[in-house]
């Protein structure tokens, strides 16, 4: 998962004063992945993290912060992992390009897996990637995907679709007059 900036620029110019609350650490096992998010204003939510206690006890109290929650014990859930949650409250645009990297609990010095998660960005060696450190945070930025429409669902169409589909740039719509011209698709089991 990463920070989608659109999203939460979009929704602070719509309601104002938005907090983010993002799953930034677990251990064993948690309804949701490293770096879901949900966004919280008065009257409202987007996104989710999973877990409807843990996600109804996260949106009833949003304050900013760092906090823990083994998942069993204190909230009842079947996964019994633990999980860490950070919570953001943000009131003006966010400007990131490809690492969003801040501070989150108390005056700390940058953390050296931080560090080194920043300087392997800046040589091109690394991978962005969420990592919670030391009362900090970094989240790789989400990139705009190309819009790429498809129109037909012969044997041209269905080979571009494979490809695209293939391509974290694209996000594809694909587009027939008739339905029964797409493939079939296969469940796995």
């Amino acid at each position: 998962m990463s920070f989608d900036l659109h999203q939460v620029n979009k929704a602070i110019a719509q309601h104002g004063r938005v907090h983010r609350v993002v799953i930034a650490a677990i251990k064993g096992s948690s309804p949701r992945e490293v770096g879901a998010s949900m966004l919280l204003w008065p009257g409202g939510q987007n996104g989710t993290i999973g877990g409807g206690a843990l996600e109804y006890q996260a949106s009833q109290s949003p304050k900013p912060g760092l906090r823990s929650y083994p998942l069993g014990p204190e909230l009842g859930q079947c996964c019994g992992g633990y999980v860490t949650l950070v919570t953001e409250c943000f009131n003006q645009p966010v400007e990131a390009t490809d690492l969003f990297v801040r501070q989150i609990d108390r005056d700390l010095p940058l953390p050296l897996p931080m560090a080194r998660l920043q300087r392997a960005m800046r040589n091109g060696s690394g991978v962005a990637t969420v990592l919670c450190s030391g009362g900090w945070l970094a989240e790789p930025i989400e990139q705009p995907r190309i819009p790429l429409w498809v129109w037909g669902a012969g044997h041209v169409g269905r080979a571009v679709v494979h490809i695209a589909a293939q391509m974290q740039d694209f996000e594809v719509t694909w587009i027939d007059t008739s339905p029964d011209r797409f493939p079939k698709m296969r469940r796995r089991m």
